[in-house]
C-alpha cells in the first residue's frame, strides 16, 4: 500500500484557504473594489452607531443638511465635513496629532528593526 505524503491535503477535509484565489477574486479588480467598499461601508456604519450610542456626535453634525443614519456615503461626507471644520478651527491641535502619529510610527519602526535584528 503506497504511503501518502505528510504534506498532501486530505480530500475528506475541507480547505480553509483565505487567499484571493480561493474567494475567486484573483484578476478581478471590480470584485476586490466591491469587497473593499462593503467593508468601508460596514466600518462607517459601525463607527457612527458607536458615536451615536456614546453621545459623541459633534454639535455641528448634520448642519449641512439631514443625514440618514443608514447611508454610509452620506455619513462619511458629513464626518469629513465636520473633521475639516474642526481642523480649520484648531490647527495647533491638528499639528500635535500629526506629530504624535509620526513619533508613534517612528517608535514602531524602531521596534520592528530591533525585533528583526534578534
Amino acid at each position: 500500500m503506497p504511503r501518502k505524503a505528510a504534506f498532501a491535503p486530505d480530500a475528506a477535509q475541507p480547505s480553509n484557504e483565505r487567499s484571493t484565489a480561493a474567494r475567486g477574486l484573483r484578476g478581478d479588480p471590480g470584485a476586490i473594489r466591491a469587497l473593499a467598499q462593503r467593508w468601508l461601508d460596514a466600518a462607517t456604519l459601525r463607527a457612527h452607531a458607536l458615536a451615536d450610542r456614546w453621545e459623541q456626535l459633534p454639535a455641528s453634525f448634520g448642519e449641512a443638511g439631514p443625514v440618514s443614519p443608514t447611508d454610509p456615503a452620506a455619513l462619511r461626507r458629513e464626518w469629513l465635513r465636520v473633521l475639516r471644520s474642526w481642523a480649520s478651527d484648531s490647527p495647533e491641535q491638528l499639528f500635535a496629532i500629526k506629530a504624535g502619529v509620526l513619533m508613534l510610527a517612528g517608535a514602531l519602526a524602531l521596534l520592528l528593526v530591533v525585533v528583526a535584528a534578534l
